[in-house]
């Protein structure tokens, strides 16, 4: 591949909610911003924006978890101040998955999930360490 390191690593795949949107003449973040579609322009967006920033001091991370029951899921953090917030609430997504983006200073952060009023870990994320709570906050490095 004669790109090498300039080609980007998101893939937009192809979808009917991109040809529905096009005929509509709307993009796809009005037609149906939840749809694998829009997640894969804002994916490719934040791919974008962070090549962009690679010198300054802040990422675009995206959090995520599985919790197709939930009513509400927070990410609370060091970044963040631990506080829950309409801020800091994710979004949930058709598949059960809730997600959200942030724009977060480079450093290295402890954070977890509030599900419901409840603390949980970042499952997909191995780097965890104790805390004073007794239990284990997810570690984040940028």
């Amino acid at each position: 591949n004669k790109l090498g390191q300039h080609l980007l690593s998101t893939a937009v795949r192809a979808s009917v909610r991109l040809r529905e949107s096009a005929k509509f003449g709307v993009t796809i973040f009005e037609h149906d911003p939840k749809s694998t579609a829009a997640l894969d322009f804002y994916n490719l967006t934040s791919e974008i924006v962070n090549l962009e920033n690679r010198f300054l001091d802040t990422m675009l991370r995206e959090f995520s978890l599985f919790a197709p029951e939930a009513g509400d899921v927070y990410v609370l953090g060091d970044f963040n101040g631990w506080k829950k917030c309409d801020a800091n609430k994710l979004v949930k997504i058709d598949d059960g998955k809730w997600q959200a983006h942030f724009n977060i200073k480079k450093g290295r952060y402890r954070y977890k999930f509030m599900v419901d009023g409840k603390w949980t870990h970042d499952t997909s994320n191995d780097l965890v360490e104790e805390n004073v709570f007794g239990s284990v906050d997810s570690v984040l490095s940028l």
